[in-house]
């Protein structure tokens, strides 16, 4: 508790004034968001809402539509976490079929001798499960991973290794550093790794893990033989005569692992059907369409579809017309638009059979809108990205830059500015860093539309195992000193998909974030609020786990001594580094941020309902009491939420809201039989953490609150009159009772 709340001798306990105490600053110049409106921070803060809920139907099309080799069903899965402990079941799973590849003898005795590798070689070929494989194989009892958006000397001055326990930094994307300083910090790490007795295996592609810069350390992987593998995953396998061997001849046309795993799949459930998608790939499509030398307007009609995604056919030729628009030269001021010579105007006739796209209506579309421009299977519209960006150079993509950066300052509909930032996303596998500096970048610093379609790029690549940890870096890096603009684009990046594969490092940097300039903090609170909300929808370890990260955050903006932070999780440190500092160090704004943010954590609902997040946080505590003792080595989620309430309720300016929150809360737990126990916790914890001069004060505050009708029907007295005498330092029973 800080020094605001301390109360003097025989007088009311100092609160914080209730005045706005943020200072302005003024804008740097060009910076175009401060010629927006003064309700651009509530832009911001709906455009992540908004964005959110589109992601999630916008990926679950993508996903329900696209089938490999046609065979599987799709379905939208929540980017899936890849830092802290990785479960057996996962391990299990990764090593089912596992085959070994060649040098994985020279990977072992590395790891075994140094402790620490280093596998390098192409994107999706399997140096996750080789590393996987690795650490179990020397008997690791447990494997950790670790953000792979900390450079080698974050990861030397961060992470506590543990004897006996493997760690892995999967896709490492490495921090510019010079060869010279990777082996440096790679022998630093060896000589650490060893001294606790764990191991340690870091993954990459070229140009940062090369064996010739690394001799000592890296090992260059390549992806098993796709036949062994094939046969490996068929083993007893009952299948009709000569369909194994026809999959083995085709096999090789596989590009990774996965790939062959997948046909094996298929191969079990539909043959015939797997064979046929085997034999007639999507990639063969688009060679057979560039061998038959394509026209200007059909390369950029079938880019604005692979771009853009699938569109009424009337908008699909639209922005074909908008992109063929920014191949013309420009006339000069005055001029007459030129047109084609009397006579040779002509009404081109729409290519029904075409070699990629076709046109189809909708059938699960009610809406009348008739034919839709799409590709002819799903797959199509990665590979042709990457096509399009190796056979054509400046001539196609400096016109599709401008017409892109022209449609982001638009007033776009979602599905439009959803589907170019997965197109972007997808074409990111093939050269990201011209994405970036291309449109991301110029995004990023730019109006609300700009900056949520460049953060929905980020949620898109967040999707791939490859691609997300560029997505985390850059995200980063917006909010590091890049400006306002770039780091309300951080705080929407981190507030989505992106943020629910990388939770504990989003977490951190959301919480720094909130206490940052107040555009600023209105969307990471925004960003925070969606991966709680998450968090609590997955179980109490995940809840328990948020909270924590945003206990420690609030005790340290609230600490004049920055040094006193609490203990970070074991292999999943901060990324950011504790030493970054607000914009004017540690303030009286900061504190009031700090609990500003603790309000909008203790608001939160649960994803499409009313229902309180702090509510199911307490029926958790019904599964496994836990003492709310000063002993207790890691708190449980009650715990923690009591700490936070007795801080904010002690806080002037924060006070009515946490009243609220705390009202909505027990109105969401009438009914519920085990509630009382709880709501009786809860209690007791507010008024362990509560100034003993404040509790008569707030205690007759909340007598007030909970008998009017202020924050909207009253709550069940049975259940106020618990969390009240507990709060007052009453025993009350903890049996379950009947709330009333």
């Amino acid at each position: 508790m800080t020094e605001e709340h301390e109360p003097r001798a025989g007088a009311e306990p100092a609160e914080e004034p209730a005045r706005d105490t943020e200072e302005p600053t003024a804008a740097p110049p060009g910076d175009k968001s401060a010629r927006e409106d003064g309700d651009a921070d509530d832009e911001d803060t709906q455009a992540v809402r908004a964005r959110q809920s589109a992601y999630t139907t916008i990926n679950g099309n993508i996903r329900a539509e696209h089938a490999v080799f046609g065979v599987f069903n799709g379905h939208a899965e929540r980017p899936h976490r890849v830092t802290g402990t990785i479960k057996a079941s996962e391990v299990e799973r990764q090593l089912r079929h596992y085959q070994v590849p060649e040098r994985f003898g020279d990977a072992e005795a590395v790891l075994r001798g140094c402790h620490v590798v280093a596998l390098s070689g192409l994107e999706g070929i399997g140096k996750r499960t080789t590393a996987i494989k690795l650490l179990v194989g020397l008997g690791c009892s447990r494997l950790t991973s670790v953000s792979p958006a900390l450079s080698l000397s974050q990861v030397l001055n961060t992470v506590t290794f543990e004897r006996g326990q493997g760690y892995l930094i999967c896709d490492h994307v490495g921090d510019g550093s010079e060869a010279g300083v990777h082996v440096h910090d790679l022998e630093l790490l060896s000589a650490r790794v060893e001294k606790a007795g764990a191991h340690l295996v870091v993954t990459g592609t070229p140009p940062f893990l090369v064996e010739r810069a690394l001799p000592d350390f890296a090992v260059r992987i390549t992806a098993p033989d796709h036949r062994a593998l094939l046969l490996r995953c068929l083993e007893g396998a009952d299948l009709a005569p000569g369909v194994e061997a026809r999959a083995l001849d085709s096999v090789a046309r596989l590009r990774r692992p996965r790939e062959v795993v997948r046909l094996a799949a298929g191969l079990l459930e539909d043959p015939e059907r797997a064979l046929d998608a085997l034999q007639h790939t999507a990639r063969d499509q688009v060679d057979r369409w560039l061998d038959g030398e394509p026209t200007t307007e059909d390369v950029f009609s079938v880019a604005t579809l692979a771009l853009i995604g699938p569109q009424p056919q009337p908008t699909h030729e639209l922005l074909h017309q908008l992109l063929l628009g920014h191949t013309r030269p420009a006339p000069a001021e005055g001029a007459a638009v030129p047109g084609p010579p009397p006579g040779e105007w002509t009404v081109k006739r729409r290519n029904r059979s075409h070699e990629l796209m076709t046109a189809e209506a909708d059938e699960a579309d009610g809406s009348g809108s008739g034919r839709q421009i799409r590709f002819r299977s799903p797959e199509l519209r990665e590979i042709t990205l990457a096509a399009l960006h190796e056979e054509f150079g400046y001539s196609l993509w400096e016109p599709v830059r401008r017409f892109l950066r022209g449609l982001a300052a638009l007033d776009l509909r979602i599905e439009i500015e959803g589907g170019i930032a997965y197109g972007l996303a997808r074409l990111a596998l093939a050269d990201f860093t011209d994405v970036r500096l291309g449109l991301l970048e110029h995004w990023a610093g730019g109006r609300a539309g700009e900056r949520s379609t460049a953060a929905m790029v980020l949620w898109f690549m967040g999707d791939d195992d490859h691609l997300a940890p560029l997505a985390l870096r850059t995200a980063f890096e917006w909010g590091s000193g890049r400006g306002l603009p770039h780091a309300i684009t951080s705080a929407m990046a981190l507030g989505g998909p992106l943020g629910l594969r990388y939770p504990v490092e989003s977490m951190r940097r959301l919480c720094f974030l909130a206490l940052r300039a107040k555009r600023i903090a209105a969307v990471a609170r925004t960003s925070l609020q969606f991966l709680f909300a998450t968090a609590v929808k997955e179980g109490s370890e995940n809840a328990d786990e948020v909270l924590l990260l945003v206990s420690e955050e609030h005790r340290r903006a609230i600490t004049k001594d920055r040094g006193t932070g609490a203990a970070e999780a074991p292999g999943v440190p901060e990324v950011d580094g504790s030493d970054e500092q607000y914009e004017h160090g540690w303030s009286h704004r900061v504190v009031r941020a700090a609990r500003g943010m603790v309000v909008s954590v203790l608001s939160t609902t649960q994803p499409g309902s009313d229902d309180p997040a702090t509510a199911q946080i307490l029926r958790f505590s019904a599964e496994q009491v836990v003492s709310v003792g000063e002993g207790a080595e890691q708190p449980d989620g009650v715990t923690l939420l009591g700490g936070l309430w007795a801080d904010v309720l002690c806080s002037a300016p924060h006070r009515a809201e946490a009243i609220e929150a705390l009202c909505r809360t027990l109105r969401a737990l009438e009914g519920d039989r085990s509630a009382h126990t709880a709501v009786a916790r809860l209690g007791a914890v507010i008024n362990q953490r509560m100034p003993p001069a404040h509790r008569a004060l707030r205690l007759a505050e909340l007598v007030r609150a909970m008998e009017s009708d202020r924050f909207g029907r009253r709550p069940p007295k049975v259940l106020v009159s618990t969390l009240l005498a507990a709060i007052g330092g009453e025993v009350v029973p903890t049996t379950s009772s009947p709330s009333s």
